[in-house]
């Protein structure tokens, strides 16, 4: 289900976006519907947005933002991200590269907070699901290849990482996973 949320101006330029986003899903045999609310601010649109899809069978589970370009735009995003995570959705930030937008889409990195001295694979990965999932959809739709990144504080954490992440990949089930664990130079 794609929502739009924006004001009453944007609404007709939003509803076309929404369409052709849904007819682009329906060509690779997703089903996808849509629908514009619009309100006074984005704040209240995504709070409605995502009460509306509250009792749906399929919640609402991800909300993709694109990266904000102001101070002011960064507080709003903050409040909504705090919205999102007051209902337990996930939140994906997309930031498009000025001159390379998404690149040549044939390598992909997913990075890892240092999680020593304790690198051991439970199922909590911290806040890292979400992405290691949008990876991996990703890696299957543009046949892409996908590394798991880390840097460490010291040297002697480079091995727990590196088994660390490639247990994670095969407990995720990723085929072909690249891991590369580097030491911050400053740390022994």
């Amino acid at each position: 289900k794609l929502v739009g949320l924006t004001d009453r101006a944007g609404e007709e330029e939003m509803a076309d976006g929404l369409e052709q986003l849904s007819d682009d899903f329906r060509e690779e045999k997703v089903f996808a519907s849509w629908t514009v609310i619009s309100a006074a601010t984005f704040g209240d649109n995504l709070q409605a947005g995502i009460e509306t899809f509250a009792g749906a069978f399929f919640k609402p589970n991800v909300i993709f933002f694109n990266m904000p370009s102001s101070t002011d735009q960064e507080k709003e995003l903050a409040e909504l991200i705090g919205i999102a995570v007051e209902r337990r959705c996930g939140v994906l930030l997309y930031h498009k590269h000025p001159e390379a937008d998404l690149g040549n889409r044939s390598r992909l990195n997913v990075w890892f907070r240092d999680r020593g001295p304790d690198w051991d694979l439970s199922m909590d990965i911290g806040n890292q699901d979400l992405a290691v999932l949008t990876a991996y959809k990703l890696k299957k739709n543009w046949d892409a290849s996908l590394k798991f990144v880390c840097k460490v504080k010291d040297k002697d954490s480079i091995t727990k990482a590196e088994d660390y992440l490639q247990r994670l990949a095969e407990l995720a089930r990723i085929p072909n996973v690249e891991v590369w664990v580097g030491a911050d130079s400053s740390g022994g």
